[in-house]
């Protein structure tokens, strides 16, 4: 008997690997398109080609594909699914920036502070986007595809909405036109996440913090650094990681501001280290500090809790509400650093979260997830 075949478009990242692996640990017949900018590659050839050129359909129909998979709906996805001549079902694995940095909603992702900084610093291209008549004006002015159309109308045309946190579906159901059914999907395990160390702890002596993942607005660095202020604290090392992400004005905002604010605590990461040298970093740290009003950083929330840390969130995050259903132990940036401040989690809250994320993110429950997945496409 054949195995059903699945394509599947994926970027090159950081995760595809892990992704590709979990998707070939199923019994189904699966066919990779890699696409690394403006390039792709099928499986493992050498030979890439412009995705302008890539012929979809006839993909689809030479290999008889049963279903696709999107990994991310970024703006060329989405005008290729908008092309597509078959009914044929489509599963879309959705990252953060998928549904937050759409224009209607990507304003409300700011704290006070930085909401200032951001505003300020917008082109005029950017200021544009949010606006649907101005971006369209704006696109035929400089006779450039207005992609947010195809992004749009693909949401009426894929058929499940993958991820394992129901919270992103619910803003995405509040905020957008849509057909797309919630799929429950976790994709990576929890080894995976701890880079196959689930033996990783931290430190008995922590008291270090680390704020943030990247070097991006969204991490709201500057209304966190205020807030450190205002708090009668013995400041420990505060490491804020920016190494990712390539706004260089924004960079030098939060390196500046986190010099005069944070002084000679402030310790930024400003390039790719050694992920053995990385970890010891945080197994020096008790707390994290992830200010974010959009689901963000979840490998790195998942790995920092598993080891122990006390991690910080805002409330008007999503992800806040879906570690508190699942009973892990997480904390509001507002209301409880104050109280809590630095201080190393209780050793069974720690446990608890241990074991609920094993449970979540195991390679059964994946499986059974990624085959349940396939046998609906």
């Amino acid at each position: 008997m054949s195995r059903k075949k699945i394509l599947h478009l994926i970027p090159n990242e950081k995760i595809t690997s892990q992704i590709v692996d979990n998707f070939n640990l199923i019994n189904v017949e699966n066919i990779f398109i890699f696409f690394t900018n403006d390039s792709y590659s099928i499986n493992d050839s050498v030979d890439l080609f412009s995705i302008k050129n890539l012929k979809l359909n006839e993909i689809i129909n030479e290999k008889k594909i049963e279903g696709l998979i999107i990994h991310g709906l970024y703006p060329q996805f989405a005008k290729l699914i908008c092309g597509l001549k078959s009914d044929i079902k489509i599963a879309w694995f959705v990252w953060g920036f998928d549904i937050y940095n759409r224009p209607k909603v990507r304003r409300t992702l700011y704290a006070a502070e930085t909401k200032s900084i951001v505003l300020n610093s917008m082109s005029i291209a950017e200021r544009f986007k949010s606006y649907p008549f101005l971006r369209k004006l704006f696109c035929l002015i400089t006779k450039k595809e207005d992609f947010e159309i195809y992004i749009e109308s693909s949401y009426k045309r894929i058929t499940y909405f993958c991820t394992y946190i129901f919270e992103d579906f619910k803003f995405f159901d509040t905020h957008f036109n849509h057909r797309t059914s919630f799929f429950d999907t976790p994709f990576c395990s929890i080894e995976q996440y701890l880079a196959g160390n689930k033996e990783l702890r931290i430190n008995d002596n922590a008291r270090d913090i680390i704020i943030g993942n990247s070097n991006s607005s969204e991490n709201n660095h500057l209304d966190v650094f205020l807030n450190l202020k205002k708090i009668s604290l013995e400041l420990p090392n505060i490491y804020v990681p920016l190494s990712y992400g390539n706004d260089l004005v924004y960079r030098g905002v939060v390196l500046k501001k986190g010099k005069e604010i944070i002084r000679e605590h402030f310790q930024p990461l400003l390039d790719f280290m050694d992920r053995g040298k990385y970890f010891e970093i945080l197994r020096g740290c008790s707390v994290a500090i992830f200010y974010h009003y959009r689901q963000q950083a979840m490998g790195n929330i998942i790995a920092l809790l598993y080891m122990g840390v006390r991690v910080y969130l805002s409330q008007k995050n999503p992800i806040y509400q879906f570690f508190l259903r699942h009973d892990i132990s997480v904390y509001d940036f507002d209301s409880e650093f104050k109280k809590f401040s630095n201080q190393k989690m209780y050793s069974e809250d720690a446990e608890n979260n241990r074991r609920i994320l094993s449970e979540l993110f195991s390679e059964e429950r994946i499986k059974k997830s990624l085959t349940a997945l396939t046998n609906e496409l």
